[in-house]
């Protein structure tokens, strides 16, 4: 009787400890608007389509915030044990944020595999780095009206963003 008691207790240690505290607070997987700190911007879908209605990809973009723009809000789907987040946009949630390595480019999934996985990294201040789950390159933003691209993660304001809860009240 003392061993299964034992074992029961390493067991929840084992889940508890598995799990990030910073990720829990992501555990809603509610839909969110992504603000860089440096620009102030928000991470905003990009889709056009060429002359024959074939879609053109594009990096998302930094604009001005718009509360009312479903292209500036994001879906955040457990993937890989609640470690690691698929990122998409709610304006069209069959696309998924990727990394091209060959390009390095920020796109939209036409890989499969570790392309879509991306870890959330406490940058304090409330702030978090977007981190690729296979590579180490973080998102970063390079100015307003301007492409996010990934880069090598050294944290500075660039590449951190402010997840701020569509359904939340305004500060």
């Amino acid at each position: 009787m003392k061993t299964i008691i034992i074992i029961l207790a390493l067991a929840v240690v084992a889940v508890t400890a598995f799990k990030r505290k910073y990720e829990d607070r992501f555990m809603d997987y509610g839909v969110y608007f992504i603000q860089n700190r440096e620009y102030a911007g928000v991470l905003t879908f990009v889709n056009e389509t060429d002359a024959n209605g074939f879609p053109i990809w594009k990096a998302p973009i930094i604009y001005e915030f718009n509360s009312n723009s479903s292209a500036q809000r994001w879906r955040l789907d457990e993937a890989a044990l609640y470690t690691a987040f698929e990122i998409r946009p709610t304006k069209n949630e069959n696309y998924v944020l990727e990394y091209v390595p060959e390009t390095g480019i920020i796109s939209w999934l036409t890989h499969w595999g570790n392309t879509k996985l991306w870890y959330l990294l406490d940058a304090g201040d409330e702030h978090t780095m977007i981190k690729h789950k296979r590579y180490d390159i973080c998102l970063e933003a390079t100015g307003n009206h301007a492409p996010v691209v990934g880069v090598n993660c050294v944290g500075k304001p660039s590449q951190q963003w402010m997840f701020k809860n569509v359904d939340a009240p305004a500060a």
